[in-house]
């Protein structure tokens, strides 16, 4: 592993050294100018060269070594390894303006809204330098919100948000009511979670809302009266939770419906297990 590590570093010397030398040209130019060689550059070194003057423009922050190994393995399509404090943030975006430059749209998938809001705002104005658009999805957004935030070169969303954006699309009944565009690249933020610990987690989608908010409060009430371990227990591992046969019965009981797994109560089964799985496995303004 080691001798690989040293391996990479001896081969990506050769372009940091370019970097750095072409930093020290671009530096004279103006904004224009910068812009203006961004859009003509299709060699990656030099491409980094012009994120990194434009990053230091636009931030005050120079680009490290450590920062452009990891600029390089990312837009290579790696995944690229840093320890907290070495700059993540920055790091990526000389790769993902890399993929961005065509115009064909890239995502960047983050772990919660927070950090999609702050990144796109935080390194927007380096984009921008680069002659490139962004934007950020959040919940709450309408679908006129989400397409224009889509149709951006680069577009900051959780992996959620960006995942039951695609399954709506899939159910959409026209063209335009899709707000996704073509898929082109997408970059990873925090890779191990998305792609391992968050991807046990099903999306999951309903053809369609019921509209029936008593249904949703009245379960809310019901849960709310059940007991961990006698009621229900939880699959953290699987982020799941399950009713015992006490907790059906508690349900059972305090809604007087008869039994819970009858065709008619498909509904009330739906709403108490929704309801259940909010109180025992989400947290408010975190989930």
């Amino acid at each position: 592993m080691l001798d690989s590590l040293r391996s990479m570093f001896d081969r990506d010397r050769p372009a940091i050294a370019r970097i750095h030398a072409m930093r020290a040209t671009f530096a004279r130019l103006s904004d224009a100018e910068l812009r203006d060689a961004a859009s003509q550059t299709e060699d990656l070194p030099r491409w980094i060269a012009l994120a990194a003057t434009a990053a230091f423009r636009v931030l005050g922050q120079d680009m490290y070594d450590v920062q452009l190994h990891g600029a390089l393995a990312l837009a290579r399509g790696s995944i690229a390894e840093m320890q907290t404090g070495e700059g993540k943030t920055l790091a990526a975006v000389p790769a993902i303006s890399w993929f961005a430059r065509e115009h064909r749209g890239v995502h960047v998938m983050t772990v919660n809204d927070y950090l999609a809001r702050r990144d796109a705002a935080w390194m927007g104005g380096i984009y921008n330098l680069l002659g490139l658009s962004v934007a950020h999805v959040q919940q709450g957004m309408t679908p006129a919100d989400r397409r224009t935030a889509y149709a951006a070169d680069i577009t900051y969303a959780t992996q959620n948000e960006i995942g039951f954006d695609y399954l709506r699309d899939r159910i959409a009944m026209r063209p335009g009511e899709q707000v996704h565009r073509e898929f082109h690249a997408a970059v990873i933020d925090e890779a191990d979670s998305i792609l391992i610990d968050e991807a046990r987690v099903p999306l999951v989608i309903a053809g369609g809302e019921s509209g029936d908010r008593g249904l949703a409060y009245v379960a809310d009430q019901v849960v709310r009266g059940l007991c961990l371990g006698e009621h229900f227990t939880i699959d953290s591992g699987a982020h799941n939770v399950a009713l015992t046969d006490a907790g059906i019965h508690a349900v059972e009981n305090a809604l007087a419906c008869g039994s819970l797994f009858d065709d008619r109560n498909l509904p009330v089964h739906e709403a108490i297990e929704e309801a259940l799985h909010a109180h025992a496995l989400l947290h408010r303004d975190i989930d």
